[in-house]
């Protein structure tokens, strides 16, 4: 990672990405159609501290202004608690469930 928590084109080719598609764990294409079709579970990340310039939404509709737990909750996903991974970086993980947490 470089300064200010921002993670560069150097770092990215380090890793091994060599194409712009190459960098992205999946599209938001993809995560739609799965959305559509029905997760029955979906675990989302938050690194508050981390900037991609030019990073690509999970979902297309953050594009419009939603957020993800937005998309996830129209969907009909229920989050469950707020696990804190990595205070430091503010790194936290939900998992989200088709039925809501007991």
């Amino acid at each position: 990672m470089e300064s200010g928590g921002r993670v560069g084109r150097r770092s990215l080719l380090r890793a091994g990405a060599r194409r712009r598609h190459d960098r992205h764990s999946g599209r938001p294409d993809v995560y739609g159609l799965f959305l559509e079709i029905g997760y029955h579970v979906f675990h989302l990340c938050r690194a508050g501290k981390v900037k991609l310039p030019g990073g690509v939404p999970v979902f297309s509709q953050v594009r419009d202004g939603r957020t993800p737990e937005d998309v996830l909750r129209r969907a009909g996903l229920h989050p469950g608690p707020t696990r804190v991974l990595d205070e430091a970086n503010a790194l936290t993980l939900v998992t989200w469930t088709r039925t809501a947490p007991a």
